[in-house]
């Protein structure tokens, strides 16, 4: 009998299994959430084809990174680490628009009327 298999609770495997199912990104970068799926498949001893593991990565991505990578085909990406930084590239875009100020709004009153220019 294996070392870990005396020292390791029966539950552990299951548990590993269920964690990686229900991982989400929610507030981790694109990068940390792929060194945290990657840890768990590792630890629960995960192996299987890359396909599969780029529709688990994405099944857990923020649903506004989810919507932008479904617009490429699915055979466009060769492994986890091309669909990766695709989805790092489409988060940068998210945050830099996310940061752009909204144009102001001024009122100016030119002869009785009401008139708004946009800064």
């Amino acid at each position: 009998m294996p070392l870990w298999r005396r020292h390791v609770p029966s539950y552990y495997e299951r548990e590993l299994l269920f964690q990686l199912q229900k991982h989400r990104q929610r507030d981790l970068i694109v990068e940390e959430y792929r060194q945290k799926i990657k840890l768990l498949m590792l630890r629960a001893r995960v192996k299987e084809k890359p396909e599969d593991t780029i529709s688990r990565f994405k099944s857990g991505l923020n649903l506004e990174i989810q919507y932008r990578v479904e617009l490429f085909p699915f055979n466009y990406f060769k492994n986890l680490d091309d669909f990766v930084q695709l989805c790092a590239r489409v988060e940068q875009q998210l945050k830099s628009r996310t940061t752009i100020k909204p144009p102001q709004l001024w009122a100016k009153k030119i002869e009785g009327d009401i008139t708004f220019i946009h800064f």
